[in-house]
């Protein structure tokens, strides 16, 4: 499995060849949150917890600014967030 932003730089049929899944961010993180919710939920905690003024939202709304609005959908839906 390859992580990148940078997919077009990556030919799918060149990955599938090499054994290869490439997955951006957002893509790697929602596979994440949806294979492991539980694990994922506490590292939001513990990030939250650990950052001065973070909130649930406000840490949702950094994941929408970097691009990973499908995690952060996702996320703020394990949460109960609206």
């Amino acid at each position: 499995m390859l992580c990148t932003a940078s997919i077009s730089d990556f030919p799918a049929h060149v990955a599938a060849a090499l054994g290869l899944e490439v997955l951006t961010p957002d893509e790697l993180l929602t596979r994440l949150a949806r294979e492991f919710e539980v694990q994922m939920l506490a590292a939001h905690r513990a990030a939250v917890a650990s950052l001065p003024g973070a909130t649930d939202g406000s840490a949702m709304a950094a994941l929408r600014k970097a691009g990973a609005k499908e995690t952060a959908d996702l996320m703020a839906g394990l949460l109960g967030l609206g």
